[in-house]
């Protein structure tokens, strides 16, 4: 399972941008799943989406999560902040040609 929706800010670091209020209401939906009861050990990266959503989980099923930090996101320290357009077009060909650095 994957964070849903984040709060997009420019000034404030990638790894440290919060669930949005939508992707807060769609980590409470996803509580319905029958599927998820099933779930005995939840992992998350240590950047904030990830353990709010990973401890909306935990909480439901009455677990900790296990923060890891190797499981952190697509490194982005490099570019910073994009705009949506800019941003999907370099995961775009970051995901084209995964063994090439993208931009150099």
């Amino acid at each position: 399972m994957t964070h849903p929706e984040v709060t997009i800010d420019p000034a404030v670091p990638v790894p440290d941008w919060p669930l949005s209020p939508l992707g807060r209401q769609r980590m409470r939906l996803a509580l319905q799943q029958p599927w998820l009861n099933r779930t005995r050990a939840i992992f998350c990266s240590a950047e904030r989406k990830a353990r709010e959503a990973s401890g909306i989980v935990a909480m439901h099923l009455r677990l900790s999560p296990i923060v890891i930090e190797s499981l952190g996101e697509n490194d982005r320290s490099a570019t910073g902040y994009l705009p949506k357009p800019e941003f999907e077009a370099v995961a775009d060909d970051f995901f084209a040609q995964p063994e090439k650095r993208v931009r150099g």
